[in-house]
Parts: structure tokens; sequence; C-alpha cells
């Protein structure tokens, strides 16, 4: 229903150019503007729910605060449009151009994103929750403190994006490209990240609990202070990694390769390296207690005033105790096999 001050208008504005039309206090609640032009136009606060916008021109258009709830913007071009604080609950974004849009504080929970272009894309905030983004172009963009949680980011591209303090818990990152990212304290607890490029990202105090990093590229990136607890970085690949002070205990570190790398500090506690190698790497300070360390070949590095493990030695006395049956529990998160590279 198209309506301006109780008045019913044309419903069907197939085509129309609109640019030059007032549409304040206009009602398009279920319009058809399939390929219209609304190039320009401010339809801030407006009713657009359910409204048919196939193929129309909505470049730097201002939707901020718009109700687009259920409306079908498959093949819009919303290039540089303004969505803050818009309602888009059940939006269809097939095949739309998404470059430069600002979707600050929207809920984008369970959409469908996969495959758009999203480059340079100002969504600081939102809620992308269980939402599909798999083979998206997110180059450049804000998604400071965003909730990625359970989102499907698999071969997603996010070079130089601002990540910092957002939430990929669960997240499947599975050969993604996040070279030169922007990830301070981001939380990538329990994501599959399995073949993921981290190039020179900033993983500064991060949260990598639980994750599958196997098979991952980490040159030059800078992880001081990151948290690798229990996860699984198996086969990755460390040149130039700096991670002063991080976490890695009971870490799954089986078959890395480390050139150049700064760890010192590194609290390496419990951690597996079969069949890993370093060169010229500084573990000053570090911690390889109860660490699995045989078959860790370390050429030209730095070792001083490093922990290595000790033989431990349990004495039980006859007659008084007896070997207790244990459980075997699993140190690390298993490897989930996707994402490798051929």
């Amino acid at each position: 229903m198209v309506r301006r001050n109780g008045v019913e208008m044309a419903k069907n504005l197939k085509g129309a150019d609109l640019r030059t039309v007032p549409l304040l206090g206009l009602e398009l609640e279920g319009a058809d503007l399939t390929g219209a032009n609304l190039e320009g136009v401010v339809l801030a606060g407006a009713n657009l729910r359910g409204a048919v916008f196939g193929k129309a021109n909505l470049k730097r258009t201002n939707l901020r605060g718009a109700d687009l709830m259920n409306a079908d913007l498959s093949g819009a071009n919303l290039e540089d449009a303004v969505l803050t604080g818009a309602l888009v609950a059940g939006c269809r974004f097939q095949r739309s151009i998404l470059r430069g849009v600002v979707l600050g504080d929207c809920d984008l929970k369970g959409a469908d994103l996969g495959q758009l272009d999203l480059t340079r894309a100002q969504c600081s905030g939102s809620n992308f929750e269980g939402a599909n983004l798999a083979g998206s172009i997110l180059e450049d963009s804000n998604l400071r403190g965003s909730n990625f949680s359970g989102v499907n980011l698999e071969r997603a591209r996010l070079q130089r994006a601002d990540l910092s303090e957002a939430n990929f818990t669960h997240a499947n990152l599975s050969g993604a490209d996040c070279r030169e990212a922007k990830m301070c304290r981001t939380d990538l607890s329990n994501a599959c990240a399995a073949g993921c490029r981290f190039d020179g990202a900033d993983l500064s105090m991060a949260v990598c609990r639980l994750a599958d990093l196997s098979d991952c590229s980490f040159d030059r990136t800078k992880a001081p202070r990151a948290i690798f607890e229990r996860a699984t970085l198996a086969t990755s690949r460390m040149a130039g990694f700096s991670a002063p002070e991080a976490v890695f205990e009971f870490a799954d570190l089986q078959g890395v390769h480390m050139q150049h790398a700064c760890l010192t500090q590194a609290n390496f506690v419990g951690a597996s390296f079969d069949r890993a190698k370093a060169r010229s790497c500084d573990f000053t300070g570090a911690d390889f207690y109860w660490a699995e360390i045989v078959g860790f070949e370390r050429v030209a590095c730095t070792m001083v005033d490093t922990r290595l493990p000790e033989e431990a030695v349990i004495a039980i006395a006859p007659r008084s105790a007896s070997k207790p049956a244990l459980k075997p529990v699993q140190l690390f998160r298993p490897r989930s096999g996707r994402g490798k590279r051929a």
C-alpha cells in the first residue's frame, strides 16, 4: 500500500525515476519499485516493509532507521547507501551491490549475504549471527565489535578489514583471507579457520581458545599476549611471527614451521611440538614445561631462561595405593580437515 497523508497512491512504481519526488511521509509498504531510480533519495524512517527493489538504483540512498523487513533487494545497487539502525530481518540481498554500504547497528541474523561484494562496508556493532557470508568480499570494511557467532565465512575475503573486538565464536573461516586485518581482542574461540591466511594481521590479545587454526599462514603476524590455549595450529607457517607473552597451553603445534619468530615469555605448557621446526627464533623466558618437544627441531634459536620439560616420576608406596584408571582426555581441538590448501 502506498499512501501519503492517508491518501492511496499508485502502488506500481516499476522503473520510476523518483530522484526529484518528495517521498518524506510516503508509505511504501509492499510497493513494487523494481528497476526504480532512488539514487540519493531520503527514505529515513520510511515504512518499506515487503517492498520489492529488484535491480533498483539505491546508490547513496538514506535508509537510516527504515523498516525493510521482508523487503526484496535482490540485484539492487546499494553502493554507499546508509541503513544504520534499519530493520532488515527477512531481507533478500541476492546479487545486490553493497560496496561502501553503511549497516551499523543492524540485525542481520541469519541473512544470506553469500558471494556479495561488501568492500568498504561500515558494519560496526552489527549482528550477523548465523548468517551466510561464504565467498563474500569484505576487504577494507569496518566490522569492529560485530557479532559473527556461528557465521559461515568460508573463503571470504577480509583483507585489511577492521575486525577488532568482533565475536567469531564457532564461526567457519576455512580458507578465508584475513591478511593485514585488524583483529585486536577478537574472539575466535571454537572457530574453524583451517587454511586461513593471517599474514600481516594484528591478533594482539585475540582469544583463539580451542580454535582450529591448522594449515594457516601467520607470516609477519603480530599476536602479543594472544591466547591459543588448546587450539590446533598443526602444519601452520610462522615466518616473522611475533607473539611475546602469548599462551599456547596444551596447543597442537605439530608440524609447525617457525622462522625468525619472536616468542619471548610465551607459555607452551603441555603443548605438542612433534615434527615442528624452528629456525632463528627467540624463545627467551618461554615455558615448555610438560610440553612434548621430542622431534622438535630447533636451529640457531635463543633459549635463554627457557624452562624445558622435566621427566615426572610418580612414587607409589607398596600396599598403600594402586594405579588409578584414568579416562583419556583430548588436550587440544582435533583438526577439522576443512580448508586445506592443495
